[in-house]
């Protein structure tokens, strides 16, 4: 029996359909997980603003104790606390009428990667992170879906990807 034999007789048992199987398995595999990717995030991305409201905590305050540290021993504070870190910035009170007892952000910095953390301006004492972990998974989001969590790279694969369909024909 030659190969169109076979074809038209038992085409589950040639290589070529088999192979071709794998590969429409496959790729709708993919595309499906990009898909729920892309529908997940972007139905996020939508409330994000109603989201950001509701997940953001009120500003952190402290109790006042002695005299305010200067930026000099907020900044050996956060050495002492984060050794392998260099601090990058510190967040004073942002306007005049800010409680004199909230907390300051201190942004460190090793090798590119940054940690943003929340300290007392009284006794130097890292009060944990100043962007909830909900604000951050929000971000992780923003960022799936605008860039493939991949930068430039991504967001030209996100650009492109509605042109595969019949749109863009």
């Amino acid at each position: 029996m030659n190969f169109w034999q076979r074809w038209l007789r038992r085409p589950k048992s040639l290589w070529l359909r088999k192979a071709m199987f794998q590969v429409h398995l496959w790729t709708g595999i993919a595309l499906g997980i990009y898909v729920f990717a892309i529908s997940v995030s972007g139905s996020a991305i939508v409330f994000r603003n109603e989201l950001y409201n509701s997940l953001w905590p009120p500003p952190r305050l402290v109790a006042i104790g002695g005299h305010r540290l200067s930026h000099g021993e907020l900044r050996d504070a956060a050495q002492r606390a984060y050794p392998d870190y260099r601090v990058s910035w510190i967040w004073d009170a942002r306007k005049s009428s800010d409680p004199p007892n909230l907390a300051i952000e201190i942004w460190l910095d090793r090798n590119g990667h940054k940690k943003q953390r929340l300290f007392d301006p009284y006794s130097g004492r890292d009060l944990g992170e100043s962007r909830p972990y909900s604000i951050q998974l929000m971000g992780w989001l923003l960022d799936l879906h605008v860039n493939l969590l991949s930068g430039k790279t991504g967001r030209l694969g996100t650009a492109w990807a509605p042109c595969l369909s019949w749109r863009c024909r």
